[in-house]
């Protein structure tokens, strides 16, 4: 897990590794942008070699203030990291050269903690109640660091995926070499963060969301092929509130992220948008998987072939659903929207 996104967790154990790294004030790489109090763009430098950005005041000062906030940057980041364990941290590294000067994580932390680098009980797991049930053979009254082995067991590990890796697709040979290859990336994109916005589409919320993203950041093709699909008779399900007798809840995932274990592997995705409807006592009993694609396809040949293509990647989602629903499969629908064409299909079932 990367330290990002283990923000505002714990855990009983952690373990910090590779903690050599750069220096701790390693700017970025790239152009050098001078901003001033209000964060307006002031210039911008491709910086010349240090022997001479050091002789030059303005740019010297320019380097100074930048690994300045490298640097708390990186503290920042470290903070983070050591304060996410419950009972006990690892920290594992290679031993500090004796000549090396560079201040990173290793030297800021030999220096701060002194001649000894461990800190607390190192038998800490001594007083930790180990119940029957966490170990093979292992009894609460037994010593767990007298065979650590004996209850803990190595876990396995798990090969990655993504549903939208799973997608058969061919890539025309120009796009390879395009200097603007990610603009339909770019786009799509943008569509999802703006359908992402629209939870249920009431009488005159059209007009509201165009007014609201023409201020946000003026039009765009991407809004105007959303508020398309907003406005297209044949898409109206997928906004619409599904009518029922008053006793069912119904409830709207938008961009959610999602992780879990299907058949061994540790599955990551995205929904672009899920519809659940629940029984009164808060049972799922349906759900429609809405998958937004802006595919430029135009023929009926290209859509089939479209739906194909993302066929594997549909039939995770629904079975992810089902997972964290409780649903059978049966009971969980895939649509794809293809933005371009305001079309809405049906995606085929694999058990």
């Amino acid at each position: 897990m990367t330290i990002h996104k283990a923000k505002g967790l714990g855990f009983d154990v952690v373990i910090l590794p590779d903690l050599e790294g750069t220096k701790l004030a390693q700017r970025r790489e790239g152009l050098a942008v001078q901003r001033d109090e209000d964060h307006a763009v002031n210039w911008i430098v491709d910086l010349p070699p240090k022997i001479l950005a050091e002789r030059d005041a303005v740019l010297s000062a320019h380097v100074a203030a930048a690994e300045s906030t490298a640097a708390y940057e990186s503290l920042c980041l470290l903070y983070v990291a050591m304060t996410r364990a419950k009972r006990a941290m690892y920290l594992v590294a290679e031993p500090l050269a004796e000549k090396s000067t560079t201040r990173n994580f290793t030297r800021l932390l030999r220096e701060t903690l002194g001649g000894s680098l461990a800190i607390g009980n190192e038998r800490w797991f001594e007083a930790c109640a180990i119940s029957a049930e966490e170990g093979p053979g292992v009894s609460p009254a037994s010593d767990p660091g007298a065979d650590v082995a004996g209850w803990v067991s190595r876990a396995a590990r798990r090969p990655a995926k993504t549903p939208s890796a799973m997608k058969a697709t061919s890539v025309r040979g120009g796009l390879v070499f395009a200097l603007k290859r990610n603009g339909a990336a770019d786009f799509g994109t943008a569509v999802h963060e703006l359908f992402a916005e629209v939870e249920w589409l009431e009488p005159g919320a059209i007009e509201g969301f165009e007014a609201a993203w023409t201020e946000k950041s003026g039009p765009g093709d991407a809004m105007a092929e959303v508020l398309e699909c907003l406005r297209a008779q044949e898409l109206a399900k997928v906004w619409g509130r599904p009518s029922g007798d008053g006793a069912r809840a119904i409830e709207v995932w938008r961009e959610r992220a999602f992780e879990i274990v299907l058949d061994g592997a540790w599955v990551t995705g995205i929904f672009d948008r899920v519809v659940v409807e629940r029984t009164g006592d808060g049972r799922a009993s349906k759900a429609t998987v809405i998958d937004f694609k802006t595919d430029r396809v135009g023929s009926a040949v290209e859509i089939g072939a479209a739906v194909a293509r993302h066929s594997l990647q549909l039939n995770l989602y629904r079975r992810v659903v089902s997972a964290l629903t409780g649903l059978e499969l049966g009971n969980v629908d895939c649509e794809l929207v293809f933005t371009r064409l305001r079309r809405r299909v049906t995606a085929a079932r694999n058990s």
